[in-house]
């Protein structure tokens, strides 16, 4: 039988703009979060982890009685952290702050962490680093109970062309 949220609980899924286009229902209260019953998609184009952690520290993205609902975090963000020179550790410890607010609202969350992408312009000189920082991000999730990592960037490579969605 496959696994679904009803059964489950919904799933927060936290982004950069990477996933802005998403289709899905509107969330009332916050622009730039959409809904469709299952999926709370919050989207924060040009956010970095620090920028992430501190809208969890001031309202928690969605409301408590909301966060009782959530099953599943999905953190999918970091490109604009790489963009941005920040240090890996910083990055570590944004994720860690990220986890332990969602943990405090609801101890029973459980986290994927996304693999970062590397970056199209300049995906030739950022495909070594951005490999090292989810190994980096590997281990921390390794750690943290609950938590795991998806590598999810291998799909978005293509041999020829670098970096693009595998058809």
């Amino acid at each position: 039988m496959p696994i679904t949220p009803d059964k489950f609980g919904s799933v927060l899924i936290v982004s950069d703009s990477i996933l802005k286009k998403c289709k899905s229902g509107s969330y009332p209260r916050i622009p730039a979060i959409k809904y469709d019953g299952h999926a709370i998609l919050a989207c924060y184009p040009g956010a970095d982890y620090e920028r992430i952690a501190g809208k969890f520290e001031r309202h928690g993205i969605v409301n408590n009685s909301t966060w009782e609902r959530i099953g599943l975090l999905i953190l999918n963000a970091g490109t604009n952290d790489y963009a941005n020179g920040t240090e890996n550790k910083v990055i570590g410890e944004n994720i860690k702050k990220i986890i332990e607010i969602a943990r405090s609202k609801n101890p029973n969350v459980c986290v994927q962490v996304n693999a970062i992408l590397p970056r199209p312009k300049d995906f030739r000189q950022s495909n070594f680093s951005v490999e090292l920082l989810n190994w980096e991000l590997k281990l921390l999730c390794g750690d943290i109970p609950y938590t795991r990592f998806s590598p999810i960037f291998k799909q978005f490579l293509h041999k020829r062309r670098g970096y693009a969605p595998r058809a």
